[in-house]
C-alpha cells in the first residue's frame, strides 16, 4: 500500500509533505498531488515497522496552514 493524500478542494494551492522517523529524520516527501510513498525512504532503504509522522503544509488564498499527523508502517 501506498500513503496519499486526498484533497477536497480544487487546486491550485502549494502545498508540501515531510515524513520523517522517530528521531525526525527525513524518509519521504510530497509536493504533487499524484506523490505517494511506499515506505522506502529516500536514501532507497526499506523503512522498518514502525511509526512515522508527517508534516502537510500549505498555502490556500494567502493563508498559512501547518498540520502534524503520525502514520503507521505495518508489515
Amino acid at each position: 500500500e501506498e500513503f496519499k493524500l486526498t484533497f477536497h478542494t480544487p487546486f491550485p494551492f502549494d502545498w508540501e509533505v515531510k515524513i520523517v522517523n522517530r528521531w525526525g529524520v527525513d524518509v519521504g516527501y510530497m509536493n504533487n498531488e499524484n506523490d505517494t510513498w511506499d515506505g522506502i525512504a529516500m536514501d532507497g532503504a526499506l523503512c522498518n515497522t514502525g511509526v512515522y509522522y508527517y508534516q502537510f503544509k500549505a498555502e490556500i488564498n494567502g493563508d498559512y496552514y501547518i498540520e502534524h499527523k503520525a502514520l503507521h508502517i505495518i508489515r
